[in-house]
């Protein structure tokens, strides 16, 4: 009877001696899983800031290249601006002009001369942006077509002003002469029904 608990009593201690065994390795693991939730919380954390970061150079960078083209154009007065604001769980961008202080939207609340200023300066901005980059060569037909007529030589000196800042040469179809008086080169093209004949300046 004697040897049967003493059996008894060794596999008890056997089972216990495993259990503490699984214990300790369960602990170890443990110890090493909140290492790399760790780890991993750290990480995250700095590809959030990168991406903040980021996400402000761009923004600073694209208000301060419309803002110039505005300011060219329409006067200090002027300044434009992005918003971000969290919606449905995600960040959407708001665009918004801002004159003397009041904050008004480009699409509903300002003129066509300032849409296109804006829009044009946007395009380039977000081209000058891109990796790897198109040909920096734009073609603009008839453009700042509702910017005012005494308004033209400005809009034609933001486009320069913006050619020179990004490296952009640009390739402009118009019949304004405000815009055609910018240009470093001219070309005037007559047709007479059945050919175009060029002449360049």
């Amino acid at each position: 009877m004697m040897n049967k608990y003493e059996e008894i009593v060794t596999q008890l201690d056997t089972r216990k001696n495993i259990l503490q065994n699984s214990l300790k390795n369960l602990k170890d693991e443990t110890i090493i899983h909140k290492g790399e939730a760790s780890e991993c919380e750290e990480s995250r954390n700095i590809v959030n800031t990168v991406l903040n970061v980021t996400q402000c150079q761009i923004k600073t960078y694209i208000e301060e290249v419309v803002t110039l083209a505005l300011n060219t154009v329409f006067g200090d007065e002027y300044k434009f601006c992005i918003e971000y604001v969290l919606k449905r769980g995600k960040s959407e961008a708001t665009l918004i002009v801002i004159k003397n202080g009041l904050k008004l939207s480009p699409g509903e609340e300002t003129g066509g001369g300032i849409v296109d200023t804006v829009a044009l300066g946007l395009r380039m901005a977000l081209w000058s942006l891109r990796t790897p980059r198109s040909v920096s060569t734009f073609v603009l037909d008839e453009p700042g077509t509702s910017v005012s007529e005494s308004l033209r030589p400005k809009f034609g000196e933001m486009l320069k002003k913006l050619s020179q800042m990004l490296g952009i040469q640009m390739l402009i179809i118009s019949h304004d002469s405000a815009l055609i008086d910018v240009a470093d080169k001219t070309f005037n093209v007559e047709n007479d029904g059945k050919t175009s004949i060029v002449e360049g300046n």
